[in-house]
């Protein structure tokens, strides 16, 4: 009897799967139908669709957006995707590393362009364009030559040069207009912009604020944070476009959701611990016992100095990289460098490692304690936010050197 109910259960709820199914399909065309009578009677029309972020990786943090061209006396419609990238082309991660990645434009269905956002349960909202005929062409004839094999490439630019940042160019290009954008109670720092997209996923934020200098703590005007998709949906209904000529004109005729979002809850989400800050809280327990441990006995834990340095030093060389030697933007100057930095693993670890070098290893956590100690009291007065894990390793690592003073104080043998 009970395995007989349960078989009526399993199909009813079959049907019921089914039926919802038939339904939203139904539901869904019946709005596709009526878009395109209307856009019948309206000739071309230009939309921008944006799609939600999502935890599915890191560049999904920070969402999607895509020109959509519809246009009824040939029967198209296209959506025209900046955000491509091949990760089979040679030394893909190395140009990644170096902000050396290359881009490129494609122009596909819009109901495939859809059909993956909606598979993976990702929202999309249309911003319907306010442009005249003449513009929508001329947008239209510039696309086509985009997408041709030898003018789709361009190099990617998280900030400067994205999916987004191109339209709105075009849009630009196209009107001969200027984005009249809404200042009040929108400023944002570009470090704020970024981190936005990463509160679920505090090793990914930490890493990006290790990464960017400086620069990222300037704040961005309402034009330049239309970098991020999500500020495009903020922003753009309530911009307007002033023509040459004085003539102004909203930007945005219509605002169409075509499917929401799932809610955050279902997303994949990161491990929340150990976070980077109760790392390294721990890193500094550890740090305080070793200290005490050796001070006591009066000698060194070469052991834990050589890991330390290591950490400290390898994360050291790729901010220096990024630095110096790479084309992403807002990475220099970085004033994280002042704690992470190479000669941690090229100078610190071999002096630290090797007895023979250890009283030269002596004058160089003198120097580093001197260093950090002068750092400590100026990181609040710095143009760039230190964020606080780093703030608390800086301290595991100034103990460290300060170890290292008070368990030789400053005696011929060093050993």
């Amino acid at each position: 009897m009970a395995k007989k109910y349960l078989s009526t259960l399993k199909v009813s709820a079959g049907l019921f799967s089914a039926i919802l199914i038939v339904l939203l399909a139904s539901g869904l065309l019946a709005n596709a139908q009526t878009v395109s009578t209307e856009t019948k009677d309206q000739g071309l029309q230009m939309s921008l669709l944006i799609s939600s972020p999502s935890t599915e990786a890191v560049y999904t943090r920070y969402g999607h957006v895509a020109f959509r061209i519809l246009n009824p006396v040939q029967g198209t419609d296209i959506a025209y995707n900046y955000g491509m990238f091949d990760y089979n082309e040679p030394n893909f991660m190395l140009r990644f590393v170096r902000g050396e990645t290359d881009y490129y434009v494609e122009a596909l269905y819009t109901s495939y362009y859809v059909e993956e956002y909606l598979r993976s349960g990702r929202g999309i909202v249309e911003l319907v364009l306010n442009l005249t005929q003449e513009e929508i062409e001329k947008a239209e004839r510039y696309l086509a030559w985009n997408i041709r094999p030898e003018n789709k490439r361009y190099r990617y630019n998280i900030f400067y040069d994205n999916c987004a940042t191109r339209l709105i160019e075009i849009i630009k290009e196209t009107t001969g207009a200027t984005l009249q954008i809404p200042h009040e109670g929108e400023e944002r720092k570009w470090r704020q912009l970024i981190d936005e997209c990463c509160t679920d996923a505090p090793w990914v934020k930490f890493g990006i604020d290790l990464a960017l200098g400086a620069k990222t703590d300037t704040y961005a005007n309402p034009e330049e944070q239309l970098f991020l998709p999500n500020r495009m949906l903020d922003l753009l209904p309530r911009t307007t476009l002033l023509y040459p000529n004085g003539r102004s004109t909203p930007l945005i005729r219509d605002t169409k959701e075509w499917f929401p979002a799932k809610p955050a809850s279902m997303e994949p989400a990161e491990e929340g611990w150990p976070t980077p800050l109760l790392a390294s809280i721990a890193l500094l327990i550890v740090s305080i016992a070793v200290a005490v441990w050796d001070v006591r006995r009066k000698d060194i834990c070469y052991v834990y100095d050589s890991i330390l340095l290591a950490i400290m030093g390898l994360s050291g060389c790729v901010i220096f990289i990024l630095s110096f030697f790479s084309e992403h933007p807002h990475t220099n100057p970085n004033y994280n460098l002042f704690l992470l930095h190479p000669l941690h693993l090229l100078i610190g670890l071999p002096l630290t490692v090797v007895p023979l070098f250890h009283r030269a290893g002596f004058v160089y956590h003198f120097i580093n304690f001197a260093e950090l100690s002068l750092i400590g009291l100026a990181i609040w007065f710095l143009p760039q936010q230190v964020v606080l894990p780093l703030y608390v390793a800086g301290i595991a690592l100034w103990l460290l050197s300060a170890r290292w003073i008070l368990v030789n104080r400053w005696r011929k043998n060093v050993r």
